[in-house]
C-alpha cells in the first residue's frame, strides 16, 4: 500500500507517459557518486522504465517498472498478471527477436514445413548479418508463442517492429491477429519532429489502438556511434520539445521512452551516470 501511494505521488509530479528504455547492463564506467542506479533514473523525472528483459534491475518505490518478453526464450512464468506487458522486440530484424509473423501466431505442432523453412531461413540469415543466431524455442509445442503471452496480462503490447508498422511484418501480424491491447512503435528517422507526428498518426489512423512509443531518438545507438555529433545543440532539443509536448496532449499515445544511447548528442547519461544537456532537456520539457 505505501509502495503504490509514493508511485502515484511520483507520478503526479512526474509525467507518467515519459519514460526512457535502459539495458539490464547498464554501467557507469567512470562513477564515483555514491548515489544508486535507481536514484540516477530518478533524476531523469520520468514515471516509467524498461530494459527489453522481464525483471526489473533497479530497486525503486518511485518509478514504473514494465517487464518485455523479447524473444521466444525469455522466461514468463514470473510474468502472470502483470499490469503491463511489452511484446517481442523487432522480430522483423535479423539481429534482434527474429521470427516470422507466422512462427509467432502458429503452434509449432501446428506449423506446416513451409512456416519451419521460412523461419530457419530467417535463422541462417541473422547468422550471415549478426554471426550468431538463437533457436526459436517454444514452452508448449501446442500454445502459440503469442497466446502463450497474451494470456499473461489484461494489457499487452504487439511487438514493436524495426520497420514501418503501416506495412511489413506488423500489418501481417495485425491481419492474422487482434490480441494486443496497445501498439509499440519505434522511430529513429532523424530530426525532423513533423515526420515523426506524421508516421504516428499514420499508425493510430491505421489500427485505432493506443500507442506507446517504446523506442525514438533522432538516431540508432549504431548511428550515434558512427555520428555522435550529427545533430547540433538545437537540433536536438527542438526534437524532444516538439515530440513530447505533441505526445503528451494526444490521448492515444499512452507511454513513450527516450532510447538512451550512451553516445552522442542522443545519450541522456554521460559516462559518470549524471544527466548529460539531453537528459537534462528532456527531464525538464
Amino acid at each position: 500500500m505505501r509502495a503504490s501511494l509514493l508511485i502515484s505521488l511520483y507520478a503526479l509530479i512526474n509525467s507518467c507517459k515519459k519514460g526512457v528504455g535502459l539495458p539490464k547492463n547498464l554501467k557507469w564506467k567512470d562513477s564515483t557518486s555514491k548515489r544508486s542506479d535507481a536514484k540516477l533514473v530518478e533524476s531523469l523525472g520520468i514515471g516509467w522504465y524498461y530494459n527489453w528483459g522481464p525483471k526489473a534491475h533497479f530497486e525503486s518505490l518511485k518509478v514504473n517498472f514494465v517487464p518485455m518478453v523479447w524473444g521466444s526464450n525469455t522466461p514468463i512464468t514470473s510474468l502472470n498478471g502483470s499490469m503491463y506487458i511489452l511484446g517481442f522486440n523487432e522480430p522483423d530484424h535479423l539481429c534482434q527477436a527474429k521470427m516470422t509473423v507466422d512462427t509467432v501466431l502458429v503452434p509449432y505442432n501446428s506449423q506446416s514445413q513451409s512456416i519451419k523453412d521460412s523461419q530457419l531461413k530467417m535463422n541462417t540469415a541473422a547468422v550471415k548479418k549478426c554471426g550468431k543466431s538463437a533457436i526459436v524455442t517454444f514452452k508448449n509445442p501446442n500454445v502459440s508463442l503469442w497466446d502463450s503471452i497474451y494470456s499473461l496480462s489484461n494489457n499487452v503490447g504487439a511487438p514493436g517492429t524495426a520497420g514501418d508498422s503501416t506495412k511489413g511484418w506488423f500489418k501481417e501480424f495485425s491481419n492474422k491477429t487482434d490480441k494486443y491491447h496497445f501498439i509499440q512503435v519505434h522511430w529513429y528517422g532523424g530530426k525532423n519532429p513533423g515526420d515523426f507526428i506524421r508516421y504516428i498518426k499514420k499508425v493510430y489512423n491505421m489500427y485505432k489502438k493506443p500507442i506507446w512509443v517504446t523506442e525514438f531518438a533522432p538516431q540508432t545507438r549504431q548511428q550515434s556511434i558512427d555520428s555522435p555529433w550529427k545533430y547540433t545543440r538545437i537540433e536536438i532539443n527542438n526534437f524532444i520539445k516538439e515530440t513530447v509536448n505533441w505526445m503528451e496532449s494526444k490521448s492515444y499515445i499512452h507511454r513513450y521512452a527516450w532510447h538512451h544511447s550512451y553516445v552522442g548528442r542522443c545519450a541522456l547519461f554521460n559516462t559518470d551516470g549524471t544527466l548529460t544537456k539531453t537528459g537534462r532537456y528532456y527531464r525538464d520539457v
